[in-house]
């Protein structure tokens, strides 16, 4: 669910197996304070935990997501589609192995994700009762300044899918096998992932990205893209789903 900086800010410290970890506002703030020379808009989303604090509060986010949306100086438009640069702060505390990820791309005006880059990504582990590194964030930032998500996707416009049928097999048999591995661990596209998105553009003539005819690599992208925003179980895997997404399209 979407919240407010001001009330991820009143979630708790929490316990999770003998483990202790701090309160919302001591992970998210010194985030957002090393992005106050580039922007004061921010995006929330968060998973309630389960469990109290100890003390009757249940205010507890296991899971969020912070996205920093710089000014419109850094955006760029391609066929019409405005696209915001982003930095975002994501972690979870309720894994076998508690993480904390930063991370840059862009996104639409829905908020769906593009990334590329295996250096636009810096990862580490969460340890009890201790304070997070924040000193890759200013690295993150620079890298995502130089990216070439602006070149990726203006080149897409002009590419075109063909033979529906055989497309979805390859797309199915991809998520099925394949997988993204950095120091977060491994990560997978859900099974039913490619054939929601094959749905949405061969067969619901209401979705947004219903196509006739021959399917744009860039709508493609896009229809995968929001599938994965909407995912709100899985809130800190976003920028890895997105980058088996690149390789499932040949990007």
């Amino acid at each position: 669910m979407k919240e407010s900086l001001s009330n991820i800010y009143k979630g708790h410290a929490t316990t999770i197996k003998n483990k202790t970890y701090f309160t919302t506002k001591q992970y998210v703030e010194p985030f957002v304070n090393a992005l106050k020379f580039y922007t004061d808009k921010f995006i929330c989303e968060v998973k309630v935990a389960d469990q109290l604090d100890g003390n009757g509060n249940d205010l507890i986010y296991n899971k969020v997501l912070v996205t920093g949306i710089f000014p419109s100086d850094y955006d760029f438009t391609i066929d019409k589609t405005v696209y915001h640069r982003v930095v975002c702060m994501t972690y979870s505390l309720d894994t076998r192995k508690p993480m904390c990820k930063f991370y840059t791309g862009v996104v639409d005006p829905n908020l769906n994700f593009y990334g590329f880059g295996d250096n636009c990504i810096s990862i580490q582990d969460i340890e009890d009762n201790s304070a997070l590194n924040y000193s890759s964030v200013q690295t993150v930032v620079n890298n995502g300044l130089k990216d070439n998500c602006k070149e990726m996707l203006s080149q897409l416009i002009a590419l075109q899918l063909e033979n529906k049928p055989d497309i979805l097999g390859h797309w199915v048999d991809f998520a099925i096998k394949k997988e993204f591995i950095n120091d977060a661990g491994k990560v997978k596209l859900s099974n039913t992932l490619p054939i929601e998105v094959y749905k949405d553009m061969t067969m619901d003539k209401d979705s947004d990205f219903y196509t006739e005819g021959k399917l744009s690599v860039a709508k493609v992208l896009q229809a995968f893209s929001a599938r994965v925003n909407e995912d709100q179980k899985d809130l800190t895997n976003r920028y890895e789903k997105i980058q088996l997404v690149n390789k499932l399209l040949g990007l």
